[in-house]
């Protein structure tokens, strides 16, 4: 495919004194978008006819998220495509137990245990290690590959295979994968130094590449895929990408289609923090202490905010409305530890503060919904306000919003102001909602609050056809 020419056309330019240009080469993709393929064709191609280039005695391995993947890998992958060329003439297999290959085109496995290999001519190995820190112990390495990146936790792979690099010529490392998570600790600093590498115009040893959604593309709108998608219409079609998205969306959990963008869009929805000053402040303290009105009180009609940390294993209720001097009141009103008697508490305050609507983030609380539905029952006129997908992003932003451009006030309440200094935000494309799992605080309170704040501005009261009215 047209990406992965361009690819290895970069990866593989000369300097001026005939050595490679770049000893690491960090590749970001979409998953299913050839990226085994690649690495599969330049990994035999240095074993093989590299060898006239860099030498007959060239080591490359290969390393997965465990051995058994990478072993999976080359018994599975590697070997079948070295058969199919072997038949076509390109390539042959050395048989015999006795016998070793003789020429760069001649190739023997091994897959005995812990020594699972592909020899190439007299002297050139293809091998699988464990990623760990002991890899490549011993080895002088020409070659290697860090597949599946995302799922490291630390460099140790990388600090292990230095030491075995460090003498050869023309070294070479390729770190592969698709985007990983908050705790891919290894791969986004990499992601993060890349990016900006490319943003100011630098040049380095490391060439980078990357192939991706961009934060704010709707991933609905197909001209994005096509745009960004380097596979699409080559080994994906459309109609698939189409068939996972509503598949993810059909999944009853939050992270349904959190998986979709990082596997078929190679978006970062969450990113690990590195340091403090990776972790800012969503809402700083100065703006949320300027928000404080301790004499608020709601004049009008208001919403009932639920929410549960599953995390926490805390319950909250929360009423906004408008008070006295116009702008909107963030109160949380009850906070319990367990769910035995919540639905009580529910329904008491229905009685107590008669919301016009009653609100609720239908991701990580939709297990509360039936005990909400029968709390409010037939009987009462509020509202259900069931909040998900793009609804909950709106939720999410309307209240910061709120709070940035001071239409809304708080009581100064911990259980709220606690909830905000550990708010982080989790991306969705071109939109966000709060992230319960990298949140370092116990923010269902705020969640709470937001689904009230979100239900009482979008409400409209009803019209009284009834109501008379005169004309001057």
């Amino acid at each position: 495919m047209p990406h992965q020419q361009h690819i290895v056309d970069v990866a593989y330019e000369l300097n001026g004194d005939d050595r490679l240009k770049y000893d690491e080469i960090v590749l970001t993709v979409m998953r299913q978008s050839g990226k085994t393929s690649l690495v599969r064709a330049k990994t035999i191609w240095r074993c093989t006819t590299g060898q006239a280039q860099f030498g007959a005695d060239q080591v490359s391995v290969y390393l997965a998220q465990k051995r058994q993947d990478a072993r999976k890998k080359l018994q599975r992958d590697f070997v079948p495509k070295l058969r199919h060329a072997t038949a076509n003439g390109d390539f042959r297999e050395v048989r015999d137990t006795r016998s070793i290959p003789t020429e760069a085109s001649d190739w023997k496995l091994s897959m005995n245990n812990g020594q699972e290999q592909i020899m190439f001519g007299p002297s050139s190995f293809l091998q699988i290690e464990t990623p760990n820190r002991e890899a490549g112990h011993g080895d002088t390495i020409d070659d290697a590959t860090i597949d599946e990146a995302f799922a490291h936790r630390d460099d140790e792979i990388e600090q292990a295979l230095n030491p075995t690099m460090l003498t050869r010529r023309d070294k070479q490392l390729w770190v592969v994968s698709a985007a990983g998570d908050d705790k891919s600790f290894y791969f986004w600093p990499k992601i993060r130094d890349g990016r900006r590498s490319v943003e100011a115009g630098e040049t380095s040893n490391v060439a980078y590449f990357e192939w991706s959604l961009p934060p704010e593309a709707d991933i609905d709108d197909e001209d994005a895929w096509w745009e960004h998608h380097p596979a699409l219409g080559r080994t994906i079609e459309l109609d698939t990408l189409q068939r996972e998205l509503a598949k993810a969306r059909r999944r009853t959990d939050e992270d349904g289609e959190d998986l979709f963008r990082r596997s078929n869009c190679n978006q970062w929805v969450r990113t690990p923090i590195m340091s403090d000053d990776d972790r800012p402040r969503v809402i700083n303290s100065g703006t949320w202490g300027a928000r404080v009105f301790e004499q608020a009180s709601i004049v009008g009609d208001l919403a009932l905010g639920i929410d549960q940390s599953p995390q926490f294993r805390t319950h909250y209720l929360s009423v906004s409305g408008r008070c006295q001097d116009g702008r909107f009141l963030s109160e949380v009103v009850h906070q319990q530890s367990s769910v035995m008697g919540l639905e009580d508490r529910i329904e008491e305050a229905l009685l107590r503060y008669n919301p016009v609507k009653v609100a609720w983030d239908d991701g990580a609380s939709r297990v509360l919904a039936p005990m909400i539905r029968r709390a409010v029952g037939d009987e009462r006129k509020a509202i259900l306000m069931p909040l998900s997908g793009r609804d909950w992003s709106a939720a999410c932003e309307s209240y910061l919003t709120a709070i940035m451009e001071n239409t809304m006030c708080h009581l100064n309440q911990d259980w709220l102001t606690l909830a905000v200094e550990g708010a982080d935000k989790k991306h969705r494309g071109d939109s966000w909602v709060w992230d319960r799992l990298t949140a370092s605080s116990d923010i269902a309170g705020l969640c709470a609050a937001t689904a009230a704040h979100r239900a009482i501005e979008s409400y409209t009261p009803p019209v009284d056809e009834d109501e008379e009215f005169y004309v001057y």
